[in-house]
């Protein structure tokens, strides 16, 4: 059924159904103008930013003409400058040793857990045991991984696994 459904391509017993019309009711996210929201989508860096803070109920503060250009990839003039800023400033995100950000690469499971624990202040301590079969207690993105799933923010799919290397999707 889709009487209910904000979106047409995101019926109420998609399994993420709940958290979509959730999200899309404090204006975190949005979908296209054909009426879709595209759950099955990957993410760019970019757009999980933004997903996150706005989450998170960061205020992202428009431009005010002073910002400076961080990243050699993300102008003044993109839509997600004031989300890469203000996630740059909070140490939410680093850009890469050539200057660049990469905002439209796709983003992974572990990249995009990192980020939520540290827009939500993790600072990170070692897991006593693996919190997955494919997530080790050494692994550098475990500390994020056990914080979410501490927090029921994920679980594992059908096989037993995270799949922390798998690119996250707008659903998802």
């Amino acid at each position: 059924s889709t009487a209910l459904a904000i979106f047409s391509d995101v019926p109420e017993d998609h399994e993420h159904y709940a958290a979509i019309q959730w999200m899309e009711g404090r204006s975190v996210i949005e979908g296209y103008d054909d009426g879709t929201f595209r759950p099955d989508q990957e993410v760019t860096r970019a757009e999980a930013l933004k997903i996150i803070l706005l989450g998170n109920e960061v205020e992202v503060e428009e431009l005010d003409g002073t910002e400076e250009v961080i990243y050699s990839d993300v102008g003044l003039d993109a839509w997600f400058f004031p989300y890469v800023d203000m996630a740059t400033d909070l140490e939410i995100v680093q850009g890469y040793d050539d200057g660049s950000f990469l905002p439209e690469q796709t983003v992974n499971l572990a990249e995009t857990l990192k980020m939520i624990g540290l827009a939500r202040g993790l600072s990170g301590s070692t897991p006593v045991d693996d919190p997955y079969a494919d997530v080790s207690l050494d692994a550098w993105f475990a500390p994020y991984v056990e914080y979410c799933k501490d927090r029921n923010f994920i679980e594992a799919h059908d096989d037993g696994l995270l799949h922390p290397d798998w690119a996250v999707t707008r659903g998802a």
